[in-house]
Order: C-alpha cells, then sequence, then structure tokens
C-alpha cells in the first residue's frame, strides 16, 4: 500500500529469506532487525512489532517525524526518553482500527491499485487449531487464511 502512494519503503525482519522475498515485492531496503537500523532521517515508521523494535524505530525518525504503533507481538512494554519526544517533536499514535472515512480510502487505494494480499497459507476453519499454531511459529510470509465453507 505504501508503494501505491509512491513512498520509499523499509522493511525488517530477523529472516534474510523474509528480507529477500520483500525485495521482491518491491521493497526498496530490507534490514536485518537485529542489528543497527542504518538508514537516512525517515518521515514515518509503523511498528506492529512492540518491545524489539520501538527504540530502534524511534531512533531513525527525522525530526518532526511520526511513529504508528498497532501491536505489541513481543511486549506491549518499551522504555523511552521523553527528551527525545519534545526536542526532537516526534509525534506517537498508537492506533488498532481506522475511522469508517479512513476504511473507505483505504478500500478505494487497494481496488484502484489492485492491491492484493500476500497469502501464505489457507486452511479450512476444523484446521483452525493449526493455523494458530503456525501464525505462533511466525515463519509464515502473508497471511494466513481460515475458510469458511
Amino acid at each position: 500500500m505504501a508503494k501505491a502512494t509512491n513512498a520509499t519503503v523499509s522493511v525488517t525482519s530477523r529472516s534474510p529469506e523474509k528480507l529477500d522475498r520483500a525485495r521482491e515485492l518491491g521493497a526498496d531496503r530490507a534490514i536485518d532487525s537485529t542489528t543497527e537500523w542504518k538508514l537516512d532521517p525517515v518521515d514515518l515508521v509503523v511498528d506492529s512489532i512492540g518491545r524489539a523494535t520501538f527504540g530502534a524505530g524511534l531512533s531513525v525518525l527525522r525530526s518532526g517525524g511520526r511513529m504508528v504503533t498497532l501491536g505489541a507481538t513481543t511486549g506491549p512494554d518499551v522504555a523511552m526518553s521523553l527528551r527525545e519526544l519534545f526536542f526532537r517533536q516526534i509525534s506517537v499514535l498508537g492506533t488498532s482500527m481506522g475511522s469508517a472515512r479512513e476504511f473507505h480510502q483505504m478500500v478505494t487505494l487497494v481496488t484502484e491499485h489492485r492491491i492484493r494480499p500476500v497469502v501464505h497459507r489457507t486452511f479450512p476453519l476444523e484446521q483452525g487449531p493449526r493455523a494458530l499454531a503456525e501464525l505462533a511459529e511466525g515463519d509464515q510470509f502473508g497471511k494466513l487464511v481460515i475458510t469458511i465453507e
């Protein structure tokens, strides 16, 4: 979706295979999330990981940049200096869902650009526990889908 808006996109992962796949799908930069993130300052960081990446995300923001957090896969508690926020005039926004208007805008963007999600694997409903176990393993690239017949 970010590429559809002509954004320069950087992604992070611990997996070299996932980083390669992200590049194939159009990511401009792919960064091993366990190393120091060497980037020019960025305007926006979208973080769904939490504790493991939050600090690194803040560190690469330009002054006046924005951090959007929408998940806490590695834990909800983070340490940060308030001085870093106010001296660099960084905005941090927490979100779990957008408004109805934002949903409409997202659907329009997806439709106009024919964006399709990457689906790793599909499971019938009765294999829901297996899908959740696979999700917990964290090896998938893309969405795990449960179908209902």
